[in-house]
């Protein structure tokens, strides 16, 4: 299965709101928006058919793809949103994944 993630301003802007954790501590809890398309059929490079699917995100999500932490939110997130168009036909997403 390929995901394709893509990128444009129609869609809502993601959102940070600082918290206090119990131990004092502060973090960061972010609202990532997307959308899923439906799924499409496309080629690998050996021309085999395979599963695609493309999660669009805000634009202002790429400033801070530079952070590997935040590019594995943004992929786990995307893979989420695939699962969860996935589980209405009683489908499953391998989480384990590669970044092309």
């Amino acid at each position: 299965m390929f995901i394709n993630v893509a990128f444009h301003e129609s869609i809502d802007k993601p959102q940070q709101e600082q918290h206090r954790r119990p131990d004092g501590s502060t973090g960061v809890n972010w609202s990532l928006p997307y959308r899923v398309s439906k799924l499409r059929h496309d080629q690998d490079n050996k021309k085999q058919l395979v599963s695609t699917y493309d999660i669009v995100f805000h634009e202002e999500v790429t400033k801070y793809l530079i952070y590997d932490e935040f590019k594995k939110f943004v992929s786990d997130t995307a893979i989420d949103g695939v699962q969860r168009v996935c589980a209405e036909d009683k489908e499953t997403v391998s989480s384990d994944y590669k970044i092309l």
